[in-house]
Parts: C-alpha cells; structure tokens; sequence
C-alpha cells in the first residue's frame, strides 16, 4: 500500500523567535515522513516525522513540505520581525539625578529582545534623550537625566517605526 498523508498542513503568522509545531498523519499509520524546505532554526522532527517543532530567527516567508512516498502537504509560514507594543516607564515625572526604568514591551509570545541580541530582528534600536549613563538589559533601559526638560526616548525593533515615550524632569 502507498503512503499517503491524511489533512492538510496549517501554516500563518509568527514573530522572529516565535515557535509552531506540525503534525502528520499518513495511512499507513507510522509511515515514515520526509521534511524539506526552510524548516527553521531550533527544529525538532519526532515519532518518525509525523510530528515537527521549530522556530524562526530571521523574518519572511518559509515555506515547508511533508512527504510521505509520493504524496506530499506544502505549508507557508509568515515569520515577522518583532515590534514594540508598548513603553511602559516607572515614571513620567521624575527629579533631576532621579533614575527611572523603561521597559520595551514586546509580543508575550517570543522571547525578549534586547539591545545586544545577535538576531538582528529582534534586536532592540534605542534612540532619543538616553541620558549621560544608559544600562541596558534585555527589554529594559534604566537611566537618569542632569537638566530639566522633556526628554523623549524611542526604542524600534526588527526595523519597525520607533515607539516613543516623554519623561518630564524637573
């Protein structure tokens, strides 16, 4: 009996770093299956390759086909580079000298960013009035500022416009 495999694949939409599995049902039951294509860069093919777990760290369209014999499912995904959601800061009114936290809210779904990170789309791209001593780790700038004024700092990520956010120090 020729394999054959049972349903189609459903691909979508994932942000860099995101995940999604597959799963494959042949008739016969166990069949060997054959994986090809941009299968990512954390796969993992399980139980004779019915089952697929992977993630992407660069952004664009992959595409993926499952092949069991001469019968095959093509799948598309659309990996996405990460964005901002939102700034979220301990403060919007602080002192002079007064330190405040500034936190780039991504999509709970991947893992966080952060301005070192060695995927160039997921890499954070501060900008704006960072103050004399910026620290950075992961999604978070801690800084502080020595004149009064509205300072403005913007964070982007996977080269999506800038989000931003105004501190007033007095």
């Amino acid at each position: 009996m020729a394999c054959t495999i049972v349903g189609d694949l459903t691909g979508g939409s994932v942000p860099v770093g995101g995940g999604l599995a597959f799963a494959i049902t042949t008739q016969p039951i166990g069949a060997q299956v054959n994986w090809t294509g941009d299968l990512g860069d954390d796969k993992h093919i399980f139980q004779d390759g019915h089952q697929l777990t992977t993630r992407w760290d660069t952004p664009g369209i992959k595409t993926l086909t499952a092949q069991c014999e001469s019968d095959s499912r093509t799948v598309t995904v659309f990996v996405t580079p990460c964005r901002i959601l939102s700034l979220t800061t301990s403060s919007s009114h602080v002192a002079v000298g007064q330190s405040v936290l500034i936190t780039a809210n991504t999509a709970d779904t991947i893992p966080p960013a952060s301005v070192d990170d060695a995927v160039p789309a997921r890499k954070l791209e501060w900008g704006g009035n960072l103050g004399p001593q910026p620290e950075f780790s992961g999604n978070t700038l801690v800084t502080h500022w020595e004149d009064t004024g509205e300072m403005f700092v913007t964070v982007a990520c996977g080269g999506n416009e800038p989000v931003r956010t105004m501190i007033i120090v007095s």
